[in-house]
């Protein structure tokens, strides 16, 4: 549960379906992933996510920090 204005963390990011999530509903969080093979293979996912978005509208901040 999350109200307008809420941030939120993922201490055990995994595939990163929070991020998605919080991405499409426009949510501020922060995430974080110790495992290097998800962390990879979840920054993939968030980009290709993020390129698939519509060109109009504000875009997320991304950041990752490695």
């Amino acid at each position: 549960y999350a109200k307008e204005g809420d941030s939120i963390l993922d201490t055990h990011g995994g595939s990163m379906s929070s991020v998605i999530a919080c991405i499409e509903m426009g949510f501020d969080i922060d995430v974080w992933e110790m495992d290097p093979d998800y962390y990879a293979a979840a920054k993939k996912r968030i980009l290709n996510h993020v390129q698939q978005l519509p060109l109009f509208g504000t875009p997320p901040i991304i950041n990752f920090y490695e």
